[in-house]
């Protein structure tokens, strides 16, 4: 139950069951919680970290839900699944050099002070119009082009 729960912390979002149990059990079996255990505190808060690691009791998934580990909850493994498939299938519309400089400018974020993310964030916005990027062209374009069409009321005609 450790790892998986450590798994799900190393995760950007965490979609449960509502019958999903987590744990952090190894205090239990005699060892420490090591590595992915770190990243708890920035998902449910430091106090609430102490309580899994120390106590390696079983929570329920609307526990977790309320403490920050689990961004959503479904039913059952059905609407998981659908649920789950709707939110990469929304992510994978976008570009995926874009998607990729944002993931790791979240981990940045985490990971430094607060001026070194903003800096960061200016360098990975700048980054994406160098080496003729097409991704910022492509997607503006379709933006611009899906106004245009709005204004002229989709058929062409001006709607002024």
């Amino acid at each position: 139950m450790g790892g998986g729960l450590e798994l799900a912390a190393c995760a950007d979002f965490r979609y449960a069951t509502a019958s999903s149990s987590f744990s952090m059990p190894e205090t239990k079996y005699g060892i420490p919680s090591v590595i992915h255990a770190r990243l708890l505190p920035h998902l449910v808060g430091w106090q609430r970290a102490r309580e899994m690691v120390y106590l390696a009791k079983v929570y329920g998934a609307e526990e977790m839900r309320e403490w920050g580990l689990v961004d959503a909850l479904c039913a059952d493994e059905a609407r998981l699944e659908d649920e789950v498939m709707g939110f990469v299938e929304r992510v994978a519309r976008h570009g995926v050099r874009t998607m990729r400089a944002q993931k790791e400018l979240v981990r940045v974020w985490e990971e430094r002070e607060f001026r070194l993310g903003v800096d960061a964030g200016v360098e990975s916005f700048a980054a994406m119009f160098e080496d003729a990027a097409p991704e910022p062209r492509r997607f503006m374009k379709e933006f611009t082009e899906r106004r245009m069409k709005k204004r002229k009321g989709g058929d062409g005609q001006n709607v002024e």
